[in-house]
């Protein structure tokens, strides 16, 4: 990305931030971990009633923010979950039909042993993080030029179903997607290595210029980026991965890679940093509507030999007929 791009996405994002502080809710963000982690959703296993309860949460969610809202039945192991997906349309005849997915999947690991995994950070956070954000989108007076699509995944947690299943059926073509932000465990800062506060991290930073299109936007509304040890490897560890397979540009945004109680019992609401939480969210935001307005593309790095596989799909997917 050039320098001008750069500073042509940092005023654009100045100003589509602007008032955007007051619609990113903490209370908002609280009810919906309440109602996405409370023992009556039996940790969110897929599948299972306390899924599909969160499936009608989160569309009725959708639905109240003024988007159109879409279901995928997805076949499982003893029966069937639910992407749900709210798409906000474009305001340019042109871009309209060009698409940003912001996705988090809502899933978790059930009940193991007699004990509820409650699932609060993993990933309720993420999935909050998707609804609150397409209030705070959808509110304002001015639509961003792309659509937007807000997806739930449900799966995740076995195998990637969910977003793999999106992957093979788009409701909107992969070829007109062109960026994928993937969010995971964005409520807690207590990570094992050490607290991340005002501060994300994305999986394959290097792997495309999107990473570095985020980080600016990210940066103009007050949150950093760090670089995880791990964060190459985590690129194939979320539901990022089959859209870059495509060849779609997707990365996983998180705050904690790992924190006390992950994936067991005591991930619960109580533990999360909800300060933290609504400015991270509000920084996404930014983020999405900087990606939404921009006339750039995000383009895959040529020169990464681990983005080449995604760099080839991606020439793939917009080869002319």
């Amino acid at each position: 990305m050039t320098h001008t791009t750069s500073a042509k996405l940092f005023v654009a994002t100045l100003f589509l931030g602007r008032g955007l502080a007051q619609q990113v809710s903490e209370v908002a963000l609280r009810s919906d971990i309440a109602y996405l982690a409370a023992i009556e959703r039996q940790g969110r296993a897929s599948p299972s009633a306390g899924l599909d309860e969160a499936a009608n949460y989160i569309g009725a969610s959708f639905a109240r923010a003024g988007l159109d809202v879409i279901t995928q039945d997805v076949p499982v192991r003893n029966g069937t979950a639910r992407n749900v997906i709210g798409v906000l349309r474009g305001s340019d005849p042109m871009l309209r039909d060009t698409y940003v997915i912001l996705s988090a999947h809502y899933d978790h690991v059930g009940v193991q042993r007699g004990q509820i995994y409650p699932g609060a950070n993993d990933d309720a956070s993420g999935t909050a993080g998707v609804i609150e954000s397409a209030v705070a989108i959808s509110a304002r007076s001015v639509r961003p030029k792309r659509s937007i699509v807000f997806i739930a995944f449900c799966c995740e947690e076995t195998g990637l179903l969910g977003s793999r299943f999106y992957a093979d059926h788009p409701v909107f073509p992969l070829r007109d997607t062109i960026a994928h932000l993937n969010l995971e465990q964005i409520g807690r800062t207590d990570a094992v290595e050490g607290p991340h506060v005002a501060s994300v991290s994305i999986t394959g930073a290097g792997f495309s210029n999107l990473a570095q299109q985020m980080t600016v936007a990210l940066s103009a509304a007050g949150i950093e980026t760090y670089s995880h040890k791990q964060g190459d490897q985590l690129f194939g560890a979320s539901d990022n991965l089959p859209l870059a397979v495509k060849g779609v540009p997707a990365h996983t945004l998180f705050v904690a890679g790992e924190y006390p109680e992950y994936h067991r019992p005591g991930d619960t609401a109580d533990k999360l940093n909800y300060p933290n939480f609504a400015k991270v969210t509000y920084g996404i935001v930014a983020a999405v509507l900087a990606l939404g307005s921009n006339l750039e593309e995000p383009q895959w790095n040529e020169g990464s030999p681990a983005a080449a596989r995604f760099a080839a799909a991606y020439r793939e997917l917009h080869k002319r007929p």
